[in-house]
């Protein structure tokens, strides 16, 4: 039951947080102030294995698909067991910054995504790149679909969750 108000609350705050503008697009998938980070352990194995993330403000994406997708990678990320924190809901090993770009390319609408896994002392330890194809559309954003949304959350937290649980080789 506390689990399903977590994410519940921290579903809501999301879609707040989102609603943010600039002069590039965003969506702000960051839920409140951030606290200074903590001094930085090294990367390890067990680091990765206990990570707590939290996102930080997606760069390129209008609003409407940063709140969806914010909310999508909430539910898939307490679905595979990948923990995320709000920045006021504990101290995070790891902040994830996300980059997306949309294009038409003749069989729709290409969205293209990456998110680096940042220490709190913003050394970066890891990086997905993807793609996802949506609807054809004029506006590439609008070609944008719930099941383009879904598939960029899916591959994203899929990934983490192989970065986390991988074991290097001594």
């Amino acid at each position: 039951m506390r689990i399903t108000t977590l994410t519940a609350s921290f579903s809501f705050l999301l879609t707040l947080a989102a609603c943010s503008s600039g002069s590039l697009p965003t969506a702000d998938i960051s839920v409140g102030p951030t606290t200074a980070p903590a001094a930085a352990a090294p990367e390890t194995f067990e680091n990765r294995q206990n990570a707590a993330y939290v996102f930080e403000p997606l760069v390129g994406a209008p609003q409407e698909v940063g709140t969806q997708l914010s909310q999508r990678l909430a539910s898939t990320a307490e679905q595979r067991g990948v923990k995320i924190l709000p920045p006021t809901l504990g101290e995070p090993t790891h902040k994830i910054k996300g980059y997306l770009s949309a294009v038409n390319n003749g069989a729709g609408t290409l969205v293209n995504y990456t998110w680096d896994i940042l220490t709190p002392d913003n050394q970066r330890v890891f990086r997905i790149r993807g793609e996802a194809l949506g609807d054809q559309s004029s506006d590439p954003w609008s070609g944008v679909t719930s099941q383009t949304v879904a598939d960029i959350a899916s591959d994203t937290i899929d990934q983490i969750k192989q970065w986390q649980t991988r074991n290097p080789q001594p």
